[in-house]
């Protein structure tokens, strides 16, 4: 599915910027949300826990490319 690629995206960037250990599964489990909301306290964002397009913008990833 679409949102797998993008989930897979997601843990991908994460990963390459050290917040991300697991496995790039596009699976938005436990270790993708805790390498979420290190991201967004490390980028200033609110935590709310979300990849929304606040956090794309600082992981440097575009929706539609």
């Amino acid at each position: 599915a679409a949102s797998d690629v993008y989930k897979r995206q997601v843990q991908r960037k994460l990963r390459a910027l050290g917040f991300y250990f697991g496995t790039l599964d596009g699976i938005f489990g436990a270790a993708t949300q805790r390498a979420v909301d290190k991201a967004r306290e490390t980028f200033r964002l609110s935590a709310n826990g979300l990849v929304d397009w606040a956090l794309y913008q600082k992981l440097g990833l575009t929706l539609f490319e």
